[in-house]
């Protein structure tokens, strides 16, 4: 994964791709960075998403979006480049406490689920 990311930096040189992973690090650093179950749904976004270039797994289409090795920035970053482009029906963001509730819930009633049909199975 990180030779994968030293790629996306040596295709995106310039100033900006330096100055992404610096303010990454940082948040990293201050513990500013998402759960695994908002990461991955941010990911399902971008995989999704017409930008993404999937086999170096960054957003970049031709001269459309920012160049950023998206698994990095789906964990540190607030919004995704096509949200801040185009506003909020496009890409993933900061979800709001009470979105986050609801994932939660949804995601312990699919495990409960899952787990009392082995328990009849078993």
């Amino acid at each position: 994964m990180y030779i994968q990311w030293l790629k996306v930096l040596w295709l995106e040189i310039g100033w900006s791709a330096f100055v992404g992973v610096v303010r990454g690090a940082i948040q990293l650093r201050k513990g500013h960075v998402v759960d695994k179950l908002e990461w991955r749904r941010r990911m399902k976004v971008c995989y999704t998403c017409p930008v993404y270039d999937g086999m170096r797994r960054r957003c970049r289409l031709g001269s459309m979006g920012c160049g950023c090795y998206v698994p990095f920035m789906a964990l540190v970053k607030k919004e995704c480049w096509i949200r801040e482009k185009y506003g909020v029906a496009f890409g993933w963001g900061m979800r709001t406490y009470r979105q986050r509730l609801r994932a939660v819930i949804k995601a312990g009633m699919i495990a409960q689920a899952h787990g009392s049909s082995e328990s009849k199975n078993g």
